[in-house]
């Protein structure tokens, strides 16, 4: 799977909560339900990987994954480039 096909499946899950500063990203929370759990499988990962990763087993923090494929979060979603400021 190319970066930007990875990037544009994670950009598909609802974000619950994050966290950034405008230089760095503390974490991209989306809720651990089945659809999460299809497109990190999708990505390669086990169930047994996801569920010791997640948070309480309810929500998941993205940025672990997101940063294999993406150099940026805008806010909104991860990108495959920074952009320049």
């Amino acid at each position: 799977m190319e970066k930007q096909e990875a990037i544009d499946l994670i950009n598909t899950l609802e974000v619950l909560d994050y966290e950034a500063d405008g230089e760095a990203c503390y974490y991209v929370n989306v809720e651990l339900n089945s659809k999460t759990i299809k497109v990190l499988k999708s990505l390669g990962y086990s169930e047994d990987w996801i569920q010791k990763h997640s948070l309480d087993g309810r929500e998941f923090d993205l940025t672990g994954v997101a940063w294999k494929y993406a150099q940026w979060w805008d806010g909104d979603k991860f990108v495959l480039e920074r952009p320049d400021y």
